[in-house]
């Protein structure tokens, strides 16, 4: 795994190097990077990389240009079809402003995504109590986008929300995405305000009742009558054969 804090801009160009000459690297951290242009090398790097697998993106201002990898670039670029983990992690109130729009694009044109974390990483410290952890309210519009889209995907897997709240009227949203998406496997909204109040007990019924409609989709085979048999007997070799005397 490839870690990098505060990216400087000679750090943004060494990774942009290794990714596109096809190194080794299959798990990427990117925190705290601001400089446009290498945003920019680093956009270019991620389409062209065959080995990325995971990949995190934390306090990352332009992050449409980070996440363009996954849609495509219709000037030169084909969508990213290695990375199959992606992690995204804001700090300020103003990147949710555009985060659902990117990401429903990103669902919408990318089929080799698995697993998607989205997060708020604000924290509150004290000199007197631990580190707490801040939540930012989603508009509910914001994840009517979202969950519509998700009911058309047939890729991702796996969905985490953190350190976020949402209305109550999008409770009902994520159970009628399962009565229509039997692909997710997993939400995890244990670090949401859906925590509590038997919500995620719901969820999770739905997800297990999914999991029983794949198995029995898999097995719904029709069953075909062959055209033609053949019939081996099987038995001794001198069945039928008076004994030698």
């Amino acid at each position: 795994m490839l870690y990098s804090q505060k990216l400087l801009p000679w750090g943004a160009k060494s990774i942009a190097s290794l990714l596109s000459n096809n190194s080794s690297i299959t798990s990427l951290d990117i925190r705290a990077l601001y400089a446009k242009e290498y945003r920019n090398l680093l956009e270019e790097a991620i389409c062209k990389s065959v080995t990325l697998e995971h990949l995190e993106l934390n306090n990352c201002e332009g992050l449409e240009n980070l996440v363009k990898p996954f849609v495509g670039n219709a000037r030169e670029s084909p969508p990213n079809t290695s990375v199959n983990r992606l992690c995204i992690e804001i700090r300020y109130r103003q990147d949710l402003d555009n985060l659902f729009e990117l990401i429903c694009e990103i669902i919408r044109w990318n089929k080799t995504l698995t697993s998607l974390t989205i997060s708020y990483g604000r924290r509150f410290r004290s000199l007197y109590e631990p580190t707490i952890k801040l939540r930012i309210r989603v508009k509910t519009r914001d994840m009517e986008m979202f969950l519509a889209t998700l009911k058309e995907n047939t890729t991702l897997r796996q969905i985490c929300f953190k350190n976020f709240n949402f209305e109550e009227i999008v409770q009902k949203m994520f159970l009628d995405l399962l009565e229509e998406n039997i692909i997710l496997e997993k939400i995890d909204l244990s670090e949401t305000n859906f925590n509590s109040g038997g919500y995620d007990i719901l969820v999770n019924e739905a997800l297990e009742r999914n999991r029983v409609k794949r198995i029995l989709r898999v097995a719904e085979i029709d069953m075909i009558s062959p055209k033609f048999a053949r019939v081996f007997i099987c038995g001794p070799p001198r069945i039928g054969m008076s004994p030698k005397t």
